[in-house]
């Protein structure tokens, strides 16, 4: 019997899981779930069938289901795939708010089900070469990290109007906290994974002419005092992704553009880890990999749902700051 698999939503994060995983899974059985009919993209694509209602997808039984539409819709259609069987890759944020992100961690934990959080970035080689670095010391003890991630909304899908994208709408989880949340992912992650938002800025800046922030300043702390500050936004005309963090011994830097980790100490400076070429995709094959594994196989989740219901509530705690500041002003 044919392996099945399903794609949830075909915007360009649906479009380019569902090419993925048509190369790695030439032989399977693949679907797409969309709102409208058929207009050949997903057929182009390699989907063998197309559905428009969720129940037809439940129907089709599939082996994994990648989530791929807004936040706001992603834990109906998550908690119903799953309850037909379905492995679960969830597309960052694995939520829009923690009420609805706790609900689907734990009924996939009641019932021993793969549930898995799509931040990709934990699968870029130069990013793990910096956690490595980390754990093996190469830095001595870690006393604080900076990450900070900023490109032009307007710039990310070319030919579309950036505002009624859902990275720039309110009602679709949209806004810079939540669509560069990979940032408060990875800055746990290589942090010990213990980090709480200690302080935290939120800006409508007026410049996108958007109804959801722009600018994000955040501050982390983890309960051994290491701090952590996070910059986000969406209005850097040349764009940036980088992370230092700051040790006893020297200093680890990341360049998420350059594709470069390196280390600096006093009188030296030797790269760590570089990517060949500027192939954004690397990272997200490596995930489906991964994610297949964790469903055929016995491998857990490298991002489990416990650790995405985690940079939800950093976000509704950064909210939370951000209002109070603002009242108080």
């Amino acid at each position: 019997m044919r392996r099945r698999g399903l794609v949830v939503g075909l915007g360009s994060i649906g479009r380019r899981h569902l090419a993925n995983f048509r190369g790695l899974c030439p032989v399977d059985e693949i679907a797409v779930l969309r709102r409208s009919e058929d207009d050949g993209t997903a057929r182009k694509l390699g989907a063998d069938l197309v559905f428009t209602q969720l129940s037809e997808a439940i129907a089709f039984s599939p082996d994994w289901s990648i989530i791929a539409t807004p936040a706001t819709m992603h834990v109906e259609s998550a908690i119903a795939l799953a309850n037909a069987g379905s492995g679960l890759l969830v597309e960052k944020p694995l939520a829009a708010s923690v009420q609805e992100a706790r609900m689907l961690v734990e009924w996939c934990q009641q019932r021993n089900h793969t549930l898995m959080t799509g931040y990709n970035l934990r699968f870029d080689p130069t990013l793990q070469a910096l956690q490595r670095s980390i754990t093996d010391g190469k830095i001595g003890c870690v006393l604080g990290i900076e990450a900070s991630v900023g490109q032009y909304l307007p710039d990310w899908r070319p030919g579309v109007d950036y505002r009624k994208s859902v990275s720039a709408r309110r009602s679709l989880g949209g806004g810079a906290l939540l669509e560069l949340s990979h940032e408060l992912d990875y800055v746990n992650w290589i942090g010990g994974g213990k980090m709480q938002v200690v302080g935290a800025q939120l800006k409508k800046t007026g410049a996108l002419q958007i109804d959801v922030e722009d600018w994000v300043d955040l501050h982390l702390q983890d309960p051994s005092g290491v701090l952590a500050s996070i910059h986000l936004d969406f209005l850097s005309r040349v764009p940036h992704r980088v992370c230092r963090v700051t040790g006893a011994e020297g200093s680890l830097v990341w360049d998420g553009i350059g594709r470069t980790t390196t280390c600096l100490t006093v009188g030296s400076e030797e790269i760590v880890s570089q990517a060949s070429g500027d192939d954004r995709n690397e990272s997200y094959l490596a995930m489906a990999r991964h994610f297949l594994s964790c469903v055929y196989g016995d491998s857990p989740p490298l991002v489990d749902g416990s650790q995405g219901l985690g940079v939800i509530e950093m976000v509704e705690a950064a909210r939370q700051m951000n209002d109070t500041l603002s009242q108080a002003a």
